[in-house]
């Protein structure tokens, strides 16, 4: 729970959140870190130590009432991922993966490469971790993509940091998901790649038309996530949303927050 600590019946937030021993402390403040004199102007900060800070909007403050179109997307990913999208990857889908230029690399690769990534996301409690090069924000530069496993089976909880490289050839860490039960991968449409992120069912898919609660498709440039498409399934139908992401250099909300 995260309240006004000078006035905690003022308001207050409650929200689970998993970072295991990272978290250092919490609480609700301006954009400018001070002391907020209502829900219109607090934004949620969680402290990670030495990873750093994490943002959140609990209260809607970045959110727009009307509609947003898509921008980034293009109308016929869209339509392809309603038809086709399921968690064992369609031919259609395999072939749009395919596509994408990712090298793997071991740990002594990234050492090389990028120390200071390394340095900065390695953990020796990770059940696994594993280390990607790929353009994910379409600047025509490899950049890193980090993942570290927390867990095993459906409490398995994975980190997932992004990279950017930058002209210099350094490399600066731009966003974060952390999730749990999740399917991740890239995909490319007309020389674009996209990241995208599906939640699983934990029933037996064949008595459901479709396997997953929601899909996230999201589209970075500049290092960071610009546009994000999620499509909800509903009985046979699958409903299609648009989120914008309000990003800027001192607030990254949060997924699930957005």
């Amino acid at each position: 729970m995260v309240e006004n600590k000078e006035n905690p019946k003022t308001f207050c937030f409650k929200e689970w959140i998993y970072y295991s021993s990272f978290i250092r402390d919490s609480y609700l403040c301006t954009k400018e870190g001070e002391r907020p004199r209502s829900e219109r102007e607090a934004y949620l900060y969680v402290d990670l130590g030495v990873l750093g800070g994490w943002w959140a909007d609990p209260f809607g403050n970045l959110k727009k009432e009307k509609e947003v179109s898509n921008e980034y997307v293009p109308d016929e990913v869209i339509s392809e991922l309603k038809k086709h999208i399921h968690l064992d990857f369609g031919i259609p889908f395999i072939q749009m993966i395919d596509e994408v230029e990712i090298k793997e690399l071991t740990e002594t690769e990234i050492k090389k490469i990028a120390p200071e990534v390394f340095e900065e996301v390695y953990d020796d409690k990770a059940v696994l971790q594993w280390y990607q090069q790929v353009d994910f924000d379409n600047d025509k530069r490899m950049d890193i993509v980090v993942y570290n496993r927390l867990g095993m089976g459906k409490l398995g909880f994975t980190e997932t940091y992004f990279y950017q490289q930058l002209p210099d050839g350094m490399y600066r860490r731009t966003h974060q998901i952390n999730s749990s039960g999740r399917a991740t991968r890239f995909l490319q449409y007309d020389e674009k790649n996209y990241f995208m992120v599906l939640v699983p069912l934990d029933y037996d898919v064949s008595e459901s038309e479709y396997d997953y609660y929601y899909c996230e498709l999201y589209y970075f440039q500049d290092g960071y996530p610009q546009e994000t498409v999620r499509f909800t399934p509903e009985s046979t139908q699958v409903d299609v949303a648009v989120k914008k992401r309000f990003v800027n250099d001192f607030i990254n909300i949060s997924e699930g927050n957005r």
